[in-house]
């Protein structure tokens, strides 16, 4: 791209008799080709130092990104000037019709855009370089510490298990430590010292032995510690993280990665933190190769429009349907199934029904469900993650009564061999028993929501200890997502948001309930979910979901359609409606030039 520059001699107009030139052919200003030449020095400069950029210190990757920054503001400016000298030599908008440039080449035989095009496409290969630059891929490579955020079920913990196996194989060290291990401890250090076998050692000591373990490999020992929105009491890690990271900064061969779901980072990281956040996609991309290569795992026929259903792309939401389907006999996946709500109701309706067809129980009793929301229940009024294997025990023979110790163990332990909870060791080395906790965080906040709305059926709605204050909305993100899904479709025409009279308050929940629209089912949208989402359309410029603006979070905008879900009308880019908006034809022109003024990705459906 440099090269086609070809910053020659300058040729000013009142010179191009004497050089040959025509008033046709492309020519560099002379105070632009001043400007260009210095930026090429720039440029050429940064790409040298970049092939040694493994040797680079963070000091100097800096300031290399810095003078790329200001090379490409630079550049940009260049362009506007060209740009501009372009149109005044042969009208107005020829700067950017191809149409032109064609008609040029062919008919004149000349390229008067030849150089504006040529930066242009400079500055298109050092924007890309300068995201690159700036992305996890080498970003990464100059940090000791990292946040792996995102949505429940993304693949974040099968991410770092996969990683610490694949250094392990290689002859690499990876502390994987969990969230749900940590709390009440004053010190993280003796939690990590007694799940790596070596307690008894001070922090000093033990990172110190962790990072002669690196040295001895020649690469980093990485400590990771996944899931800390499973730490109980939240605030835990707030008050912690830093003096950690700090610890770990001072060697060498030490590495941190912090694994978080993204709803908890503000109530989990420290105000003020400046940590990288990197958030895979799961599936996002290649949905189609996803469900064909779970469809066929599971003997299933892979739906005909992947594309009408978001939520393929999280690969616990895809797991989870088609081993609901596999179980019920079914050849695929039913439509209904395209919002991880209605999906996780049909996956403990089938649960449910193994559960009473091998214990020889009435289905109708919901013995299953019964437990599962009781053990969550005492998670949540306790304020902690797992419960041991007796206070279990004691759970489940509250909740049935009339069993005995027994047959309450047997009951737990189908619901682990099923997959509903899992039964793991206890943290502490002198614990006798083992823990349990539910499989997946999603599934715990799906059955305390419901649990919520069922116990105040038919009667009005007290919601005051999840959303009376911002900090009670904080602790309880993962519900209050939920919540908001199957509320509107239990109480007819409410939504989340119309149950607190705080203008904040009222503004979060907003947000979360526009982040949650694609996990509902399509009984649970109404006219009032229409008044909500125009209502957050109007706030876009100070609303937010986790920091993405909120008409993001709305994924179409449709004229003269009835607001659904999942309807099977597709754009020209071949991407579904998600939520469709009744405008009128004047309304839809006001909310697209909107969108427009805010650059705000929304796309536009026939």
């Amino acid at each position: 791209s440099l090269d086609r520059l070809d910053i020659g001699q300058p040729v000013a107009e009142d010179e191009t008799a004497k050089t040959g030139a025509t008033s046709l052919d492309a020519v560099w200003p002379s105070d632009s080709r001043a400007r260009v030449v210095a930026q090429v020095t720039v440029i050429e400069k940064a790409v040298e130092a970049l092939k040694s950029i493994r040797n680079l210190d963070k000091q100097e990757y800096l300031e290399l990104k810095r003078s790329l920054q200001s090379s490409s503001t630079e550049l940009r400016s260049i362009e506007a000037e060209l740009a501009r000298d372009l149109n005044r030599r042969h009208g107005d908008g020829v700067s950017g019709s191809p149409g032109w440039r064609q008609h040029m080449a062919e008919w004149q035989v000349s390229f008067p855009a030849e150089k504006l095009d040529s930066t242009r496409d400079v500055l298109s290969a050092l924007d890309a370089l300068i995201d690159w630059l700036e992305s996890p891929s080498c970003a990464l490579g100059f940090e000791t510490a990292f946040v792996l955020t995102g949505v429940a079920g993304s693949g974040k913990t099968h991410g770092v298990c996969d990683i610490a196996l694949g250094r392990a194989q290689d002859g690499l060290r990876t502390c994987l430590i969990f969230g749900h291990e940590f709390g009440g401890e004053p010190d993280p250090w003796t939690r990590i010292s007694e799940t790596l076998g070596l307690a008894g050692l001070g922090r000093d000591q033990l990172l110190d032995t962790l990072n002669s373990a690196g040295e001895a490999t020649g690469r980093p020992f990485i400590v990771c510690i996944d899931a800390i929105n499973e730490t109980k009491p939240l605030r835990y890690w707030r008050d912690r993280l830093m003096a950690v990271l700090q610890a770990v900064r001072s060697r060498p061969f030490l590495r941190t990665c912090i694994v978080c779901r993204t709803p908890y980072l503000p109530a989990c990281l420290p105000k003020g933190s400046e940590l990288i956040q990197v958030e895979p996609q799961g599936f996002k991309g290649r949905e189609r190769d996803a469900c064909r290569i779970y469809c066929n795992h599971y003997g299933l026929k892979p739906p005909a429009l992947i594309v009408l259903q978001p939520e393929i792309c999280n690969p616990l939401y895809l797991r989870l349907v088609c081993e609901t389907a596999q179980s019920r006999g079914l050849m695929g996946l039913p439509e209904s199934w395209t919002a991880s709500v209605p999906a996780i109701e049909d996956f403990l309706g089938e649960k449910e029904r193994r559960f009473a067809e091998w214990h020889d129980v009435p289905p109708q009793t919901n013995i299953m469900r019964k437990m599962v929301t009781a053990l969550v229940d005492h998670l949540v009024a306790n304020a902690v993650p797992e419960v041991s294997w007796s206070a279990a025990t004691d759970v489940v023979l509250e909740c049935l009564v009339g069993l005995d110790r027994t047959q309450a163990s047997c009951y737990l332990e189908w619901l682990v061999r099923e997959g509903l909870l899992i039964d793991a060791p206890a943290v502490s080395q002198q614990a006798a028993e083992s823990v349990v906790r539910p499989a997946f965080e999603r599934l715990g906040d799906f059955l305390v929501a419901d649990a919520i709305l069922k116990r105040q059926a038919g009667a009005p709605l007290e919601l005051s200890p999840w959303i009376g204050t911002l900090n009670d909305i904080e602790q309880h993100r993962g519900i209050l997502s939920v919540l908001s899904a199957l509320l509107p479709e239990q109480r007819d025409g409410v939504e989340l948001p119309d149950l607190t009279d705080g203008p904040q308050t009222s503004e979060v929940l907003l947000a979360l309930t526009m982040d949650s629209l694609p996990s509902r089912s399509e009984s649970a949208f109404s006219d009032q979910t229409r008044v909500m989402v125009r209502r957050a359309l109007s706030a876009e410029d100070h609303l937010s979901c986790y920091g993405k603006p909120i008409v993001d979070c709305v994924a179409t905008l449709s004229a003269g359609c009835t607001l659904a879900a999942r309807s099977s009308s597709v754009d020209s880019h071949g991407k579904a409606g998600c939520v469709l908006v009744q405008l009128s034809p004047r309304e839809f022109r006001r909310e697209r030039r909107g969108c427009a003024a805010n650059q705000c990705r929304v796309r536009i459906a026939a």
